[in-house]
Protein backbone atom coordinates (compact mmCIF):
# COMPACT_ATOMS: atom_id res chain seq x y z
CA UNK A 1 0.00 0.00 0.00
CA UNK A 2 3.00 2.45 0.46
CA UNK A 3 3.26 2.84 -3.03
CA UNK A 4 -0.28 3.60 -3.65
CA UNK A 5 -0.93 6.61 -1.50
CA UNK A 6 -4.90 6.47 -2.05
CA UNK A 7 -5.02 2.80 -1.12
CA UNK A 8 -2.80 3.53 2.16
CA UNK A 9 -5.40 6.54 2.25
CA UNK A 10 -8.16 4.21 2.47
CA UNK A 11 -7.31 1.92 4.40
CA UNK A 12 -4.61 3.47 6.95
CA UNK A 13 -7.79 3.37 9.71
CA UNK A 14 -5.78 1.65 12.56
CA UNK A 15 -2.67 4.65 12.64
CA UNK A 16 -5.00 7.34 12.40
CA UNK A 17 -7.33 5.93 15.41
CA UNK A 18 -3.92 5.65 17.03
CA UNK A 19 -2.85 8.86 16.50
CA UNK A 20 -6.11 10.54 17.48
CA UNK A 21 -5.94 8.62 20.90
CA UNK A 22 -2.63 9.09 21.66
CA UNK A 23 -3.50 12.89 20.84
CA UNK A 24 -6.21 13.11 23.00
CA UNK A 25 -4.40 11.57 25.97
CA UNK A 26 -0.78 13.21 25.92
CA UNK A 27 -1.29 16.72 23.83
CA UNK A 28 -2.07 18.53 26.71
CA UNK A 29 0.76 17.52 28.79
CA UNK A 30 3.19 18.34 25.81
CA UNK A 31 5.33 22.79 26.02
CA UNK A 32 4.09 24.14 23.53
CA UNK A 33 5.75 26.53 21.97
CA UNK A 34 4.05 29.85 20.35
CA UNK A 35 4.71 30.27 16.84
CA UNK A 36 6.04 26.65 16.68
CA UNK A 37 7.37 24.87 13.68
CA UNK A 38 6.11 21.36 13.82
CA UNK A 39 7.16 18.18 12.05
CA UNK A 40 5.86 14.84 11.47
CA UNK A 41 8.00 12.15 10.17
CA UNK A 42 6.54 9.37 8.41
CA UNK A 43 3.94 11.62 7.15
CA UNK A 44 3.38 9.09 4.11
CA UNK A 45 -0.38 9.99 2.78
CA UNK A 46 -0.57 12.91 5.09
CA UNK A 47 -3.43 12.06 6.82
CA UNK A 48 -2.19 11.59 10.26
CA UNK A 49 -0.39 14.70 9.87
CA UNK A 50 -3.61 16.44 9.28
CA UNK A 51 -5.08 14.88 12.37
CA UNK A 52 -2.34 16.21 14.32
CA UNK A 53 -3.13 19.57 12.92
CA UNK A 54 -6.24 19.70 15.11
CA UNK A 55 -4.29 18.79 18.41
CA UNK A 56 -1.98 21.69 18.05
CA UNK A 57 -2.40 25.40 18.97
CA UNK A 58 -3.35 26.94 15.82
CA UNK A 59 -0.80 29.82 16.44
CA UNK A 60 1.86 27.15 15.01
CA UNK A 61 4.12 28.67 11.99
CA UNK A 62 4.03 25.75 10.33
CA UNK A 63 3.46 22.18 10.19
CA UNK A 64 5.81 19.98 8.05
CA UNK A 65 5.13 16.01 6.96
CA UNK A 66 7.96 14.43 5.41
CA UNK A 67 8.37 11.03 4.10
CA UNK A 68 10.69 8.82 1.68
CA UNK A 69 8.11 8.32 -0.38
CA UNK A 70 8.18 10.87 -3.46
CA UNK A 71 4.31 9.51 -4.33
CA UNK A 72 2.99 9.63 -0.92
CA UNK A 73 4.02 13.17 -0.48
CA UNK A 74 2.81 14.25 -4.00
CA UNK A 75 -0.56 12.44 -2.28
CA UNK A 76 -0.70 14.29 0.80
CA UNK A 77 0.26 18.00 -1.08
CA UNK A 78 -2.63 17.42 -3.25
CA UNK A 79 -5.04 16.29 -0.24
CA UNK A 80 -3.88 18.15 3.13
CA UNK A 81 -1.35 20.68 1.85
CA UNK A 82 -1.96 24.53 2.86
CA UNK A 83 -0.30 27.33 3.14
CA UNK A 84 0.95 26.22 7.01
CA UNK A 85 0.98 23.06 6.40
CA UNK A 86 3.44 21.49 3.50
CA UNK A 87 4.94 18.01 2.87
CA UNK A 88 8.59 17.25 0.99
CA UNK A 89 10.78 14.00 0.92
CA UNK A 90 13.10 13.47 3.81
CA UNK A 91 14.79 10.05 4.54
CA UNK A 92 15.25 10.37 8.35
CA UNK A 93 18.25 7.54 8.41
CA UNK A 94 20.49 9.88 5.59
CA UNK A 95 22.26 13.33 6.35
CA UNK A 96 19.86 15.80 7.86
CA UNK A 97 20.34 19.03 5.09
CA UNK A 98 21.95 22.25 6.95
CA UNK A 99 18.55 24.44 6.79
CA UNK A 100 16.51 21.79 8.72
CA UNK A 101 18.98 21.24 11.58
CA UNK A 102 17.77 22.93 14.87
CA UNK A 103 14.63 24.31 13.08
CA UNK A 104 11.87 22.82 15.22
CA UNK A 105 10.33 23.12 18.05
CA UNK A 106 8.39 19.99 17.99
CA UNK A 107 8.97 16.67 16.33
CA UNK A 108 6.21 13.84 15.73
CA UNK A 109 6.78 10.07 14.32
CA UNK A 110 3.43 7.67 14.33
CA UNK A 111 4.12 4.46 13.49
CA UNK A 112 7.22 5.12 11.48
CA UNK A 113 10.25 4.66 13.44
CA UNK A 114 10.14 0.96 13.91
CA UNK A 115 10.84 0.74 10.17
CA UNK A 116 13.96 2.20 10.14
CA UNK A 117 16.88 -0.37 9.06
CA UNK A 118 19.53 2.00 11.23
CA UNK A 119 17.06 3.10 14.16
CA UNK A 120 19.83 4.78 15.61
CA UNK A 121 21.11 7.24 12.76
CA UNK A 122 17.39 8.00 12.87
CA UNK A 123 16.70 9.27 16.32
CA UNK A 124 20.41 10.86 16.23
CA UNK A 125 18.72 13.11 13.30
CA UNK A 126 15.75 13.35 15.12
CA UNK A 127 17.63 15.01 17.72
CA UNK A 128 19.51 17.49 15.03
CA UNK A 129 16.29 18.58 13.75
CA UNK A 130 14.92 19.76 17.22
CA UNK A 131 15.95 23.35 18.43
CA UNK A 132 17.64 23.53 21.89
CA UNK A 133 14.65 22.37 24.42
CA UNK A 134 12.68 21.13 21.89
CA UNK A 135 10.42 18.02 22.59
CA UNK A 136 9.73 14.83 20.46
CA UNK A 137 6.38 12.47 20.84
CA UNK A 138 6.94 9.00 19.37
CA UNK A 139 4.93 6.52 18.83
CA UNK A 140 6.09 2.85 17.58
CA UNK A 141 4.93 -0.66 17.17
CA UNK A 142 5.88 -3.47 19.63
CA UNK A 143 4.40 -6.57 20.56
CA UNK A 144 1.11 -6.97 18.31
CA UNK A 145 -0.26 -10.37 17.67
CA UNK A 146 -0.30 -9.40 13.90
CA UNK A 147 3.20 -9.93 14.10
CA UNK A 148 3.00 -13.57 15.81
CA UNK A 149 0.14 -14.25 13.31
CA UNK A 150 2.22 -13.38 10.27
CA UNK A 151 5.13 -15.52 11.71
CA UNK A 152 2.70 -18.25 12.16
CA UNK A 153 1.71 -17.84 7.97
CA UNK A 154 5.42 -17.93 7.09
CA UNK A 155 5.97 -21.47 8.19
CA UNK A 156 2.95 -22.67 6.64
CA UNK A 157 3.42 -24.33 2.37
CA UNK A 158 0.86 -22.12 1.20
CA UNK A 159 1.82 -18.89 2.73
CA UNK A 160 5.59 -19.17 3.15
CA UNK A 161 6.77 -17.90 -0.83
CA UNK A 162 4.77 -14.79 0.41
CA UNK A 163 6.58 -14.30 3.53
CA UNK A 164 10.45 -14.27 2.21
CA UNK A 165 10.24 -10.59 3.62
CA UNK A 166 8.62 -11.33 7.14
CA UNK A 167 11.54 -10.25 8.99
CA UNK A 168 11.38 -6.34 7.07
CA UNK A 169 8.09 -6.30 8.46
CA UNK A 170 7.99 -7.16 11.99
CA UNK A 171 9.11 -4.27 14.50
CA UNK A 172 12.30 -4.74 15.84
CA UNK A 173 10.52 -4.18 19.18
CA UNK A 174 8.33 -7.44 19.23
CA UNK A 175 10.06 -9.70 20.95
CA UNK A 176 12.18 -6.92 22.88
CA UNK A 177 12.51 -8.29 26.41
CA UNK A 178 14.15 -5.02 28.29
CA UNK A 179 11.98 -2.68 26.34
CA UNK A 180 10.53 -0.11 28.30
CA UNK A 181 7.26 1.58 27.16
CA UNK A 182 7.55 5.30 28.39
CA UNK A 183 4.74 7.20 28.63
CA UNK A 184 5.23 11.58 28.04
CA UNK A 185 4.62 13.23 31.56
Amino acid sequence: MEDNPELFNKYNNVTKRDTAESLKEYAKKIKWRSNARVLDIGSADGSVTSILSTYIPQDYEILLGCDINSNSVKFANAQYGTERMKFFVLDIEKPIPEHLKESFDHVFSFYTLHWLTDPVMGYINIYHLLKPGGECFLVLSGKSPFYDIYHALSLTEKWAPWAKYFDTIVSPYHDCKVCITLFYV
